[in-house]
């Protein structure tokens, strides 16, 4: 088993995408599945309730990598429920599952980083995915990159893979 799948958890604007992109350019054969993308295919729905579907479709296309000698880097939060969904679909995979969490602190969250421009339904939704206990999860590592440079963030996440 050479193959790996690394899963980025962490509130709206933690990061998790921006991290997912450089890491991409620092891993040999790697695809991005961003979840979010997949959403556009079911706009028409409520986002609560496309969370399911898309991590069944998101998984469909890991799995689907994998057999294809990739390693996937799956940017998104993961809810404890979802993490259980992930454990029992990728269980008889060929790759090694790696999770890390990116967790600045609330405050952090809640302002322009980069260029991203929150929108107030934007701050609300990160007060509600911290209320229900997103990016404290008990699995894998938990970053506070709130004080590092992207870079010092993907290089402690290949670490982390380095050596475990």
């Amino acid at each position: 088993m050479n193959r790996f799948v690394i899963f980025i958890d962490g509130n709206m604007n933690a990061g998790k995408s921006t991290v997912a992109k450089l890491l991409a350019k620092q891993i040999d054969r790697p695809a991005v599945v961003e979840i979010d993308e997949l959403r556009h295919f079911v706009s028409w729905m409520d986002v609560r309730d496309t969370i399911r579907l898309n991590w069944e479709n998101a998984l469909l296309l890991v799995k689907n990598f994998i057999k294809n000698d990739f390693n996937v880097i799956v940017p998104y939060p993961i809810s404890i429920d979802n993490y259980n969904f992930i454990i029992s679909q990728l269980g008889d995979i060929d790759a090694k599952l790696y999770f890390v969490t990116l967790n600045p602190p609330t405050k952090v969250l809640l302002k322009n980083r980069g260029t991203r421009r929150l929108s107030g339904r934007e701050k609300i939704r990160i007060g509600e995915l911290d209320q229900n206990g997103i990016a404290k999860q008990k699995y894998g590592i938990m970053i506070d990159n709130s004080r590092q440079k992207i870079q010092e963030t993907v290089d402690e996440i290949l670490e982390y893979i380095k050596t475990n």
